[in-house]
């Protein structure tokens, strides 16, 4: 399997790309990484587990807004039990990471707000690949 592979640091027009087979393909604008390869089956299951993870990362982002939602609201106890405790519990680990980054405001750290960016960031990233097989199909 040969796969060819090309990092553009920026991209705000649509640019043509040239394949290895020499044919030029329009693509759209935004993209930041392109991968070329050779095997259609393999092209069209990696657009799909980007597709996944796209959507993945948005339900995460999702749980992770109503966690931060959550805490403003002191007398909610996140602990008790039920589908607060699972939201809690679910995104412990990556809330965890960005707690004490920046000061506590109304008793709700605002660490949190850099988690949502980084969530962000990721997550256009991803998106801003684009799969693509010899013929010039996009995945």
């Amino acid at each position: 399997m040969e796969t060819f592979s090309t990092l553009l640091l920026t991209s705000s027009a649509p640019i043509t790309h040239v394949l290895s087979s020499g044919d030029l393909v329009e693509l759209p604008k935004g993209v930041t990484f392109i991968f070329e390869l050779s095997n259609t089956d393999i092209a069209q299951f990696l657009g799909f587990i980007r597709f996944v993870l796209v959507d993945g990362i948005r339900l995460f982002g999702f749980l992770y807004m109503l966690r931060f939602t959550i805490q403003f609201f002191g007398h909610i106890n996140p602990y008790d039990g039920g589908l607060v405790e699972t939201i809690y519990t679910f995104t412990e680990p990556y809330s965890r990471l960005f707690l004490g980054f920046l000061p506590s405001l109304y008793g709700v750290d605002m660490g949190l707000i850099v988690g949502f960016l980084v969530l962000d960031r990721v997550e256009t990233i991803i998106s801003n690949i684009v799969i693509l097989d010899l013929a010039g199909k996009l995945y």
